[in-house]
């Protein structure tokens, strides 16, 4: 027997519907409201009694009928998982469809997934973002010449970050140049006013910002388009090559420059997930959707659906504060010490990073140590030297292992959904599904 009236206290948004099939029984035409919870209530923003008894299409007149397709699916006895951007309610959403006890209904469940959705969003932006560093690496070592290329890139570089205009300055520490500029239609270029700006106002703060971060400073590209790049690099270099100057040493007196802070951090929210007395409600649900007349998979684990009532006021584990509750921290410095003569300038860098994470039994420790020499033997002679060492201690697989070969190592996504409470009769078998 289906109880829908159990399910009006499950936090998230739950509806089941009564399907209405077209005169020739092959598809579905529209569906009845005969159940809503009241968190389906808050996502669609409107009362319970605006959806009971009416029809899905009277409500959301201008929706889709791939809606219809789900259920048909689900009626016909399939559980249906899937995602989409619903624009009548201006969510993403995560959704399960599923044949119930009841005939000719079937269930939705609901759960917004906006942030998910803007975290895939993001993920993809940086692939982008790696491409188009490759497509202007080529059109650098190609074969237009300096200038061409160099507003090629620009123009390439507009694809991604989509600006009004990007351009670049030239300087010699003493004025800085717009030298070349890109401008997206409707914007009136800048390049013949940004001419012979004075250095100390215009770009020396981004400079020193630069030079006082964790990070390579790259203060110098150069591109080699002639056959010495070939004899240098060999068959690889034969269309050209891009080199990356790093920072360098300077002549004159030793400089020294240490930076360092110190960050905590906690999880900022939690999924809201169910208690024990709901969780063995909707357990029960699941049995029925198995298999009405054999409820074996919840009375082995749970006992009767009559003594479901022993499971209020129990308190569960919330595994999200088991695996992620501690408070984390990040301890970040590093060292800079350059100096030499007009003969010999070194650079000599170490920073050491250790992060502490949320997530128990996980950290990160980083130690990054690198020394550059530049010489100048004689007038027309140049030797540099450089030497990197990194040492990496990583700990623990992350929130979710992408390496591991078992479903159970997505620790991020076990800690929402594991049950709440030791149960009887558990064993290796049951499958994480379970």
């Amino acid at each position: 027997m289906y109880h829908p009236d159990d399910f009006h206290e499950i936090p998230v948004p739950y509806a089941v519907f009564e399907i209405i099939m077209s005169e020739d029984g092959n598809r579905i035409v529209n569906t009845r409201y005969i159940f809503v919870n009241e968190k389906y209530c808050e996502i669609g923003g409107k009362r319970r009694e605006e959806f009971l008894g009416r029809t899905f299409k009277s409500v959301y007149p201008d929706a889709g009928d791939h809606w219809f397709d789900y259920c048909y699916r689900a009626v016909r006895g399939e559980t249906v998982h899937d995602r989409l951007y619903e624009p009548l309610i201006g969510h993403w959403l995560d959704f399960t469809v599923a044949p119930v006890a009841k005939p000719d209904c079937v269930a939705y469940t609901f759960t917004v997934v906006d942030r998910e959705q803007e975290l895939l969003a993001a993920e993809r932006r940086d692939r982008q973002t790696g491409q188009i560093i490759l497509r202007m690496s080529r059109i650098l070592n190609g074969e237009e010449d300096y200038q061409t290329s160099l507003n090629h890139v620009l123009r390439e570089l507009s694809h991604i970050i989509h600006p009004d205009r990007i351009y670049i300055l030239e300087t010699d520490q003493v004025t800085a140049s717009n030298t070349f500029e890109w401008c997206a239609p409707g914007v009136n270029p800048e390049i013949m006013t940004l001419q012979n700006m004075d250095y100390r106002t215009s770009i020396q703060g981004w400079e020193k910002f630069s030079a006082d971060q964790a990070s390579v400073v790259l203060p110098d590209i150069t591109v080699l388009k002639d056959a010495s790049s070939t004899a240098i690099y060999g068959s690889r270099g034969a269309n050209g090559v891009i080199l990356v100057t790093t920072k360098s040493g300077k002549s004159g007196k030793v400089n020294v420059s240490y930076n360092a802070y110190y960050s905590w951090k906690t999880i900022a929210k939690k999924f809201d997930v169910l208690d024990t007395y709901d969780y063995a409600k909707w357990q029960y649900e699941l049995a029925l959707l198995k298999n009405e007349n054999d409820l074996s998979s919840y009375t082995q684990y749970f006992g009767e659906y009559q003594d479901m009532d022993l499971y209020k006021g129990i308190e569960g584990n919330d595994w999200q504060d088991v695996v992620y509750g501690r408070t984390g921290n990040t301890f970040n410095h590093n060292v800079n010490i350059t100096g030499g003569t007009d003969q010999v300038k070194y650079a000599f860098s170490y920073a050491h990073m250790n992060d502490k994470a949320i997530q128990i039994g996980s950290g990160y420790k980083r130690d990054n140590f690198s020394l550059k020499l530049n010489t100048k033997p004689t007038k027309r002679t140049t030797l540099d030297f450089q030497a990197r060492y990194s040492d990496i201690d990583v700990k623990g697989g992350g929130a979710q292992d992408a390496a591991g070969a078992y479903d159970t190592d997505r620790r991020l996504k076990y800690s929402v959904i594991y049950t709440p409470i030791p149960l009887a009769n558990r064993d290796s078998s049951a499958g994480a599904a379970d």
